[in-house]
């Protein structure tokens, strides 16, 4: 079976966090390298630029990096959490509308058969019954004898 690919639009929420996330990322990384090459550097501590920043801030690069690229991947797993949560909500809420439109028509198509039905029966004429006085005398039956 050939599974239909559903395209859907990005917000601009969305996209916005995206943005913001990737600028992060980019951040991050350019953190990390710089903290990796000023601490491999060959030459002396004068000469290396990096290690004399690294002095004026707390924390060196790569851990700056580290964190950094940590909250990029939280603010990106929290924007694809919300957004999709969203976009589910708006796929089970057309299928519901396609699903109660199909059930409208097909009760629409359906045959609607009354509830009483009317039965036709002929009839012979009915005769009263007889009253007490013109009854018939019950006739009475020989009892059958034991058998010896």
């Amino acid at each position: 079976m050939k599974k239909e690919a559903t395209k859907r639009e990005i917000k601009g929420k969305e996209l916005v966090w995206y943005i913001v996330a990737g600028v992060l990322a980019v951040l991050a990384l350019t953190s990390l390298v710089f903290g990796i090459v000023g601490h491999y550097l060959p030459g002396s501590l004068e000469d290396n630029f990096i290690k004399q920043a690294e002095k004026n801030i707390v924390l060196d690069f790569r851990t700056w990096g580290v964190i950094v690229l940590a909250a990029a991947a939280i603010i990106a797993t929290i924007d694809l959490l919300v957004f999709a949560k969203s976009s589910d909500r708006e796929v089970e809420k057309t299928l519901r509308r396609q699903q109660r439109l199909a059930n409208s028509s097909a009760l629409n198509e359906m045959e609607i058969k009354p509830a009483v039905q009317t039965v036709e029966v002929e009839s012979a004429p009915v005769q009263p019954a007889p009253s007490k006085e013109e009854a018939p005398a019950e006739e009475k039956v020989p009892e059958a004898k034991p058998e010896e």
